[in-house]
């Protein structure tokens, strides 16, 4: 008789015999690495400083790249670079020549007066270019109405330079009584040339003294045309 016969309770074991450590060492990326048949298993301390090693170096990897291309686009420091300097262009002063210039160059007649003013006929209106401050650095233009109008209609004549200056703003109009008791219509133009006057800027000013002023004048021909 058996030993189970005489003893039902007690059954054979199984043989156990004692795990053997693996020897295969894992690598990032293998499946079968930290789990087992049963689940995920807790991973080794060799494996943990293996990957900690690896993460340090592509750390280090992307460190130095990272500074490579800093050094290649950084900028040349302050004190190398070249200093840059704003060009400055000095304008030519306004002169009696450089008018007189334009004058001939656009067919204009024009006159020399006794005070050395340039003066110049428009539709049988007078015109002054002059040269005024104490530097002769401003320039305006100045005309005449070629009609006058009796001292009664002065008061009249003053409503309607106040009024066309309010409306406008380019020119200056104004009136002038002389001794003979004679209304006349003045408009004026002036600019300060002090820092310098190019070509294209010259040309714009006389145009616009001479053409506001003109407008001016056929303004009171409308008004009083049935009055000088």
């Amino acid at each position: 008789m058996s030993d189970n016969e005489l003893n039902p309770g007690r059954q054979d074991e199984p043989e156990s015999y004692p795990a053997q450590p693996s020897t295969r060492t894992p690598f990032e990326g293998d499946s079968s690495s930290g789990t087992t048949a049963g689940g995920p298993s807790a991973l080794s301390a060799d494996h943990l400083s293996m990957m900690a090693f690896r993460l340090q170096q592509a750390a280090n990897a992307a460190n130095e790249a990272s500074n490579s291309a800093s050094h290649d686009t950084a900028t040349t420091p302050a004190h190398t670079q070249p200093s840059r300097h704003v060009k400055v262009t000095h304008l030519p002063s306004v002169t009696r020549s450089r008018v007189e210039e334009w004058l001939n160059q656009h067919g204009y007649y024009y006159f020399i007066d006794n005070d050395g003013d340039i003066g110049t006929i428009l539709r049988h209106r007078v015109f002054f270019i002059r040269l005024l401050g104490p530097s002769r650095e401003i320039l305006q233009i100045r005309g005449c109405w070629n009609h006058s109008l009796n001292v009664e209609y002065a008061a009249r004549a003053r409503t309607f330079c106040n009024s066309y200056n309010r409306d406008t703003v380019l020119q200056k109009t104004y009136v002038r009584v002389d001794d003979t008791g004679k209304v006349n219509f003045i408009c004026d133009m002036s600019a300060d040339l002090s820092l310098g006057v190019g070509e294209k800027q010259l040309q714009n000013f006389i145009n616009s003294g001479l053409g506001s002023a003109n407008d001016f004048f056929d303004a009171v021909d409308d008004q009083f045309h049935t009055v000088n």
